[in-house]
């Protein structure tokens, strides 16, 4: 397999921290700290690249890396609906 590489969303929630990869659906994990969730995801993302090498199915395309980092800041004083 031709090196490639995938973003991939980590999240903080209140207990453990999760994270997917926007370019394979299905592709989650979760751990109990962000090392063992990344660990996670890089062996979830090895294992479901083999699968779809193995079917015969094309890997899909990376994102450009500049389009799937976007930061959104919410205005915390504005006027609820």
């Amino acid at each position: 397999m031709a090196n490639c590489g995938y973003a991939v969303v980590t999240e903080r929630g209140p207990r453990r921290y999760g994270a997917h990869v926007t370019d394979l659906p299905g592709c989650v994990a979760v751990g109990e700290t962000k090392a063992q969730v990344g660990a996670l995801i890089r062996e979830t993302i090895e294992l479901d690249v083999d699968v779809q090498e193995e079917d015969g199915r094309p890997l899909p395309t990376p994102l450009p890396w500049e389009l799937t980092r976007t930061r959104y800041t919410i205005d915390r004083e504005r006027e609820s609906l």
